[in-house]
């Protein structure tokens, strides 16, 4: 059985190899989650002030709210200029910025002249040429948006600055990754076998809202550390690099955002033109066993109007290593039957 998208089921054995997260990054930290990773740093440093993204994950936003003081500028996908951007921002004593490579679109970027600490999220793109080559005070992932992990954050240091002390263990954590693992289990047997799957999605949602319950500060839990350092990240992505590749090329009469310049490409971004066309093709595609993600539900008191309009036109398809080039083309095709006028 063929579906694609949404969580990932058991399927790293087949990628392990040298390139690993301690190859790629000798000094680190490992967190439960990559919002773990940025408070931690915020912690030890004691910022007062974050500037993030206003497009951004405002659940992510909403648990940062209670330990920082969070600014948001008008930063989105597409911004062509955004060098200026960061540097015009009104800053003052005791501010921390914080950049992103959404989607792995964006070239290196650096950060001579910002006057404030640097952090970057380079969860859509964690080997990409900017990540690898950072000069950001900070980087900063969220290892499970983009490997076959239940859990899992990291934090470095570009510029070798002392990291904070490793993070402790934490039972619910630990109890939940190993949840999720059943249903990265569950999953896996479900698409060999068939049956039913609402066993697997009720666990996947439980130990998604058991995590967004979590606040404090947590340790990547051992069976994700474990797989990680077995993880070969550069196979992994070369696979992922592939189907994209094969993507853009099939998808010809379709929006694809980045398609000219993502470098080391998180997903397919398709963009429609407004919500209710977006809401269509979404359902379309669920109803062919395709499970796009939406990247980002923007509030509506967020002044930044073309942030809200991305994030209402667009759907993230998933083309990672799970799949190889026929799975891709297979899916391609199912999305180029669709016809936007039933």
């Amino acid at each position: 059985m063929t579906e694609f998208g949404s969580d990932y089921h058991r399927c790293d054995s087949p990628f392990h190899g040298s390139a690993t997260i301690s190859t790629l990054l000798p000094a680190h930290r490992l967190y439960a989650s990559g919002r773990m990773a940025l408070l931690a740093i915020a912690r030890r440093e004691g910022w007062k002030r974050l500037w993030v993204p206003a497009y951004f994950c405002h659940e992510i936003i909403d648990v940062w709210k209670h330990e920082i003081e969070i600014c948001l500028y008008d930063d989105y996908p597409l911004e062509a200029n955004d060098e200026d951007l960061v540097r015009s921002l009104p800053y003052e004593g005791g501010d921390a910025l914080l950049r992103m490579n959404f989607f792995g679109f964006r070239g290196r970027r650096s950060n001579q002249g910002i006057s404030v600490p640097v952090v970057e999220d380079h969860s859509h793109a964690l080997t990409s040429e900017w990540s690898l080559h950072s000069d950001a005070d900070w980087c900063m992932a969220s290892l499970r948006k983009s490997l076959p992990l239940a859990f899992g954050g990291v934090l470095w240091s570009p510029k070798g600055l002392q990291l904070p002390e490793y993070p402790a263990s934490d039972a619910t954590c630990d109890r939940l990754a190993a949840e999720r693992y059943e249903a990265m289990a569950l999953k896996a047997q479900y698409l060999h076998d068939g049956g039913d799957k609402e066993t697997f999605r009720r666990k996947f949602i439980a130990t998604e809202e058991g995590l967004d319950g979590i606040n404090g500060i947590a340790a990547i839990d051992d069976e994700s550390r474990r797989i990680l350092q077995k993880t070969d990240m550069a196979t992994w992505n070369a696979q992922k690099q592939r189907n994209w590749q094969a993507a853009c090329k099939q998808l010809e009469r379709f929006e694809v955002a980045g398609r000219a310049k993502a470098s080391s490409p998180f997903s397919i971004i398709v963009t429609l033109q407004d919500k209710e066309a977006r809401d269509r093709f979404r359902r379309y595609l669920i109803e062919h066993s395709i499970y796009p993600a939406t990247l980002w539900n923007i509030p509506e008191e967020v002044p930044f109007a073309r942030c809200k309009d991305f994030g209402e036109r667009m759907l993230s398809i998933h083309c990672d290593a799970r799949y190889n080039e026929q799975d891709i083309q297979e899916m391609c095709e199912t999305i180029n039957n669709y016809d936007a006028n039933h």
